[in-house]
């Protein structure tokens, strides 16, 4: 029988030391992720909102907005059954499993000065959010992906995906995704995202 995910996340807590970060990002392959990563990433983390965009729209027309660095938000990832689960808010807990290959399309291509340069890559990871850079690119960094439905402030439902870069144990920067509908109305948000071990 299934423990409760709570009853699964305390045991789980009182298990896991408080330590320094001990994986590089860097340094894994896909192959560490069950044995080494999942276990390692068991914890409370503080998701910060990074700046993104915000695509509204209604019918055939639509409005593209900027969407600010603002706002938070609490995940909790647990070991269960053997695998590991992420629960965003007050969303069901769901599986968490590795990006397999390199993959080129975060739903957005975030280009923060429009005209500069024309050919800069997009950006996937928030720089001042983690206040540390790894010591190499988001192609070659281990990448998780996790998503789901939650329910808004305002009591709408939304679709939500998450592809997070893993710096270390504590510290995974990447891109949020967030579709949600109400009649003939729809909007789109994507802004990127860091986690930071509470």
């Amino acid at each position: 029988m299934k423990r409760p995910f709570a009853a699964t996340l305390i045991a789980a807590t009182l298990a896991t030391p408080v330590l320094a970060a001990d994986l590089d990002g860097c340094q894994l392959t896909n192959k560490d992720f069950n044995a080494v990563v999942a276990p390692a990433l068991q914890g409370e983390f503080t998701a910060k909102n990074g700046k993104g965009v915000m695509v509204l729209s209604t019918g055939a027309k639509s409005l593209t907005e900027p969407v600010p660095a603002k706002g938070s938000q609490a995940i909790t990832m647990v070991m269960q059954d053997g695998k590991l689960y992420a629960k965003v808010g007050n969303a069901q807990a769901v599986e968490v499993r590795i990006v397999r290959g390199n993959p080129t399309d975060y739903g957005v291509k975030f280009e923060f000065h429009p005209g500069q340069d024309e050919n800069a890559p997009s950006v996937v990871m928030d720089a001042d959010a983690m206040g540390t850079a790894p010591a190499c690119g988001p192609s070659e960094i281990m990448r998780i992906q996790f998503g789901g439905k939650l329910t808004d402030s305002d009591g709408g439902a939304r679709d939500y995906s998450f592809i997070l870069h893993m710096v270390n144990e504590d510290l995974l920067s990447g891109v949020m995704n967030m579709d949600g509908t109400q009649g003939e109305n729809s909007a789109q948000v994507r802004r990127l995202i860091t986690l930071k071990r509470n």
